[in-house]
């Protein structure tokens, strides 16, 4: 009895840890650098300097969460005439190494041909740690032009935070 005590202690006082350790709302996110499919560096601030950001930050497993908030924050974007700059970075940590980093760069150039914009490479998992990103988990952080933290989440949006999210957007534009 004491064991399955034990057991259920850490198994809940570890989902709790995974959801406190994502970044905050109201924190500043740390810079990191970025990379795009030819491998030029740059940093999360001079890709949105002086206006918010939104960062959608996935690995190879998260990329089909959030379609439907994605889709949304296009539309809205388009209407916001550039005050919020969409950052889409991958996770790539993992494949940081000959032959699978070139295959890696050739799927981030089809998948921004695909969408219509630049996807970044996180190679060192700086990103992962600044965001505190998790595995398998789609993550959306709204910052400022100042990156400060508007919104910060993880795993598939309800359609109530997605209406949250993109009010958040609008406010940003202003």
């Amino acid at each position: 009895m004491m064991r399955w005590v034990l057991l259920c202690t850490f198994a809940i006082s570890l989902v709790a840890f995974e959801a406190a350790a994502l970044i905050r709302a109201g924190s500043t996110l740390g810079d990191f650098k970025v990379h795009d499919h030819r491998d030029k560096a740059f940093t999360i601030s001079a890709l949105h300097a002086g206006k918010a950001a939104l960062i959608v930050f996935e690995d190879k497993d998260a990329g089909g969460q959030n379609k439907s908030f994605k889709k949304r924050f296009d539309a809205l974007n388009k209407t916001l005439g550039g005050k919020v700059v969409l950052i889409p970075v991958a996770d790539v940590s993992k494949y940081d190494y000959w032959p699978a980093k070139g295959f890696v760069k050739d799927a981030l150039r089809d998948a921004g041909k695909k969408v219509g914009v630049k996807v970044y490479a996180d190679w060192s998992g700086k990103g992962r740690t600044a965001i505190a990103a998790q595995a398998k988990r789609s993550h959306l952080v709204l910052v400022d032009r100042n990156r400060k933290v508007l919104w910060a989440s993880a795993g598939q949006l309800t359609k109530l935070q997605e209406d949250k999210l993109l009010d958040l957007v609008k406010d940003a534009a202003r």
